[in-house]
């Protein structure tokens, strides 16, 4: 039995297209087993995994559960500091016997006042508080204002609440 590839070769010495022919395609066909086992024995498994484990969850609250005001408004009226000053203190600078009691209620009405200083002195002084004064006693502040002019002189006299 002749194997194609003879029978090609012999053909190919006679024509040079044959022979071109003859190399480019042919195989051997004896009658020979093939005991080489084309097996693919590898495996192309992904092993790796791609989840998400993180969790986007918001857990806070916003719930406001408070409740509305519902009371009054405060109509009363501000807080002059008129409570703290229930009396005055006075110095008068170089007295000789004069003397001046302001009292609280003059300090919480915070009208201006002309007060006279004579006390157990020969002559007399004019002092005016005003009423600007009046609002630095409620505030908590003292204040020194100069007595009228008599007998050529005049004295500081400063104020503060007690």
């Amino acid at each position: 039995m002749a194997t194609r590839r003879r029978f090609l070769k012999t053909v190919a010495v006679g024509s040079v297209g044959l022979g071109v022919l003859a190399m480019t395609g042919c195989g051997d066909d004896s009658t020979g087993t093939d005991s080489g086992t084309a097996t693919d024995s590898g495996t192309a498994t992904d092993s790796g995994t791609a989840t998400d484990s993180g969790t986007a969850t918001d857990s806070g609250t916003a719930t406001d559960t408070g409740t509305a005001d519902t009371g009054t408004a405060d109509t009363g009226t501000a807080d002059t500091g008129t409570a703290a000053c229930t009396g005055t203190t006075t110095n008068i600078s170089a007295n000789h016997g004069h003397a001046l009691d302001v009292l609280g209620s003059d300090v919480a009405a915070g009208a201006q006042v002309v007060y006279d200083i004579q006390g157990t002195a020969s002559h007399t002084h004019d002092l005016t508080v005003a009423a600007a004064d009046f609002t630095t006693l409620q505030g908590g502040g003292p204040v020194t204002i100069t007595s009228s002019l008599t007998n050529g002189h005049t004295h500081d006299v400063t104020i503060s609440c007690a």
